[in-house]
């Protein structure tokens, strides 16, 4: 009765999901870390420096947020039937 349960070994073991939702919360809360400090350390100092440090980290971790993204919705998307 207890066998009935098991899969057979001829069978494919179902792919298992991989949680990315704890890596997108990490990189947006990274992004407003980011934009806070940035828009403290620049009214603070006023360098012009530090502007370009911030957007272009700001673009740094915009880019990793939407690579992620992107793996997640090209992870989920259904195969190609070829219904051409």
């Amino acid at each position: 009765m207890w066998r009935d349960s098991v899969m057979p070994p001829n069978e494919a073991t179902p792919p298992q999901r991989v949680i990315s939702e704890p890596r997108l919360i990490a990189l947006a809360l990274l992004a407003g870390a980011v934009g806070i400090l940035g828009v403290i350390a620049i009214v603070v100092t006023d360098d012009a420096w530090i502007v370009i440090v911030t957007v272009v980290a700001m673009a740094v971790t915009a880019l990793a947020l939407v690579i992620d993204l992107y793996r997640v919705m090209d992870r989920d998307a259904p195969e190609s039937r070829g219904d051409d």
